[in-house]
């Protein structure tokens, strides 16, 4: 596994533990990743934990000294720890499959609070995703004219093919000036929760999309990974083609104490991620 993974590791039995301190020779010596046959990357590991909380602030879950990782002392569970309980692929934890559609939700609903931040003030983001929210229609012809009226754009000609579903759009962002006028910033949002996503970033055809809106400019795409990954060969694959926000970048551009996750539905997966993972920690 590399660094990032073993670091997702660490932090997750760190986090779903009854143990909130924990000294760095436990962590090279004694922590499941380190027993899982991941000695070479632990000090990589660490390292990458120590960039993360550095980045992060209060808004990264974990404290780190030079001699320990400490869960910091916080209400709740927050975005950082929400996406990397709905991360996927991790060989030493295994997700709960029967979870994967709501969690997806979720990490969608993160991702809107996300994208509203980077555009700035007045900025609004709807969750586009199939069969989507209460008042879009389920049907990809009568939802386009639906997010026509909510954008208050003009509306293209372009078919509506019904079998597209979202058109591989989960998230629309968007940022209107005060005059009214069109031609301001639109992102189209791919979120995603798979191991494999360096291919989601060719799901969103921008010039399609500018047909169907009715728009002078393509809008930007973007894909949205709830993990961490290098700055390695798929970094440079989806940058290419889309602006990448994963996990820190999410994490940083929305509060820790994100009033969607004390919602009864998104609090009781968190808990039950949560468990899951604390049990098979438990098992090894």
């Amino acid at each position: 596994m590399n660094a990032e993974i073993v670091a997702d590791t660490i932090e997750l039995e760190l986090l779903t533990g009854s143990a909130k301190a924990r000294p760095l020779s436990w962590v090279r010596n004694d922590s499941v990743a380190a027993n899982d046959g991941n000695a070479t990357n632990i000090n990589l590991a660490v390292q990458t934990i120590a960039r993360r909380a550095q980045l992060l602030g209060e808004r990264y879950p974990l404290e780190v000294t030079d001699t320990a990782l400490k869960v910091r002392q916080t209400p709740g569970l927050g975005v950082y720890e929400a996406m990397l309980l709905v991360t996927t692929g991790n060989p030493s934890a295994a997700f709960p499959t029967e979870r994967l559609a709501d969690s997806a939700e979720l990490f969608e609903h993160i991702v809107a609070h996300a994208a509203r931040t980077l555009l700035g003030d007045g900025a609004r983001a709807v969750r586009f995703a199939f069969p989507g929210e209460p008042g879009r229609p389920p049907e990809f012809p009568q939802a386009i004219p639906w997010l026509v009226k909510q954008m208050r754009l003009k509306g293209g000609t372009a078919y509506r093919d019904p079998a597209r579903k979202d058109g591989g759009v989960d998230v629309v962002a968007w940022r209107p000036f005060p005059d009214g006028r069109p031609g301001f910033p639109i992102q189209l949002i791919q979120a995603t929760l798979e191991k494999n996503f360096s291919h989601k970033a060719g799901d969103i055809n921008a010039r399609l999309w500018s047909l169907l809106l009715g728009l002078d400019v393509d809008p930007t795409g973007v894909l949205a990974i709830p993990r961490t990954i290098p700055e390695d060969k798929r970094w440079a694959e989806v940058a290419t083609r889309a602006i990448l926000l994963e996990r820190v970048r999410i994490a940083g551009l929305t509060p820790r104490d994100l009033s969607l996750l004390s919602d009864l539905r998104w609090a009781s997966l968190l808990e039950f991620l949560s468990r899951t993972y604390q049990n098979q920690f438990r098992e090894r």
